[in-house]
């Protein structure tokens, strides 16, 4: 049913496997009003082709929400307690180990949505429940920098060092060294490798090398010449985008190479994989990005290819990511209000199917 399912006897959500989580959405309920379900369709650059698209924003109150695809627990309130509890539950029956947060710091948020900071110690708690644990997953605000976000994890550690579900790991240069917290920083290249080796490089006087403040952190792997971030401090990598070919990272086609200069680095290399893409709800100009689900066919294969490079770690986009479409949370069909029929679903797989095959292809981590 949609709380998740039961999970199958002896087994635990492993912490190598992630998933990027989002608690950015609200309803009249909660919040006393629509915040993310009621999406604006963003307008394309080109005024020309804009005037093609729709514009306004969506209307959860007539079941038109923005999105492809409807969630199975409805339009839901992120800061609701048992939301919360339901994704917590979800994430185990489907061996998920870490949630990756999208994170903002204190009084800071994304363009739709309320400060994220305040939802981190209830998901703490409610991932505490449910043996997972959470990560910050460092989201771009304006006035980012590599000294900032310095700033962001010494924050972090301190408030939140202490709960039991903060993810700790080693770093993979120091394989017996002490477990640290993980961070994963999105759009880490607005900053120039050498900026980031002043905070995280080895000896340096603004380093977190070495301190009561040591993570073990992750850039974003995008274009190819990104490899220049290798040397600049960095544990390991991501390639976030669940649609293969979009970017150089993301194109599985280059995930033997990625792995490759891991290992010559010494730092880890994250595969990401996601169930597809479809975002036409917010970016209704963008098809061209769009990648069919195949009734499941394309998550197995972004999988098999992420195993072949034999990962220490695996990241899944998205676990609710309901604008881009990369979401595995319980989707359901829906058929009321002014969409009635229109939305996508996950068809014989059911609403917890990309659940299910996430538990499968988590056990064949080896």
């Amino acid at each position: 049913g949609p709380s998740g399912g039961e999970t199958p006897a002896g087994h635990e959500p492993s912490d190598r496997i992630h998933a990027f989580y989002y608690a950015w959405y609200g309803n009249p309920e909660h919040e006393g009003k629509w915040i993310h379900w009621n999406h604006e369709f963003i307008p394309h650059w080109n005024k020309r082709v804009a005037r093609q698209y729709p514009e306004g924003r969506h209307d959860p109150d007539k079941g038109d929400v923005g999105a492809d695809f409807y969630p199975s627990l409805g339009p839901y309130s992120s800061a609701d307690p048992a939301v919360m509890d339901n994704h917590m539950r979800m994430a185990h029956s489907a061996g998920i180990g870490v949630l990756a947060v999208s994170w903002y710091p204190p009084g800071k948020a994304d363009n739709n949505g309320l400060p994220s900071d305040p939802m981190v110690h209830p998901l703490l708690d409610a991932a505490q429940a449910h043996g997972i644990q959470l990560c910050m997953h460092i989201e771009p605000y304006e006035g980012r920098t590599p000294e900032s976000v310095r700033e962001d994890i010494r924050y972090v550690i301190d408030t939140y060092g202490g709960h039991p579900a903060l993810y700790r790991t080693t770093r993979p240069r120091d394989p017996h060294g002490p477990k640290v917290p993980f961070f994963y920083v999105y759009d880490s290249y607005h900053n120039s490798p050498e900026a980031w080796k002043e905070v995280l490089g080895e000896g340096r006087p603004g380093s977190i090398r070495g301190t009561a403040h040591d993570a073990s952190v992750a850039f974003l792997f995008v274009e190819r010449d990104h490899s220049r971030y290798l040397e600049s401090g960095f544990d390991a990598f991501y390639t976030y985008f669940a649609a293969d070919g979009f970017t150089y990272g993301s194109s599985t086609r280059n995930w033997a190479h990625l792995a490759e200069l891991a290992v010559q680095h010494g730092v880890s290399f994250i595969p990401s994989v996601g169930p597809g893409y479809k975002d036409t709800s917010v970016r209704p100009w963008n098809a061209g990005t769009t990648r069919d689900r195949q009734e499941g066919r394309y998550y197995e294969d972004m999988w098999r290819k992420a195993l072949a490079t034999k990962p220490a770690l695996v990241s899944i986009t998205s676990f609710n990511e309901w604008h881009e479409g990369t979401q595995i949370e319980p989707a359901m069909p829906h058929s009321q209000g002014q969409r009635a029929g229109s939305y996508d679903h996950y068809g014989d797989l059911g609403p917890d199917g990309y659940l299910s095959a996430t538990l499968k292809w988590s056990k064949l981590m080896t």
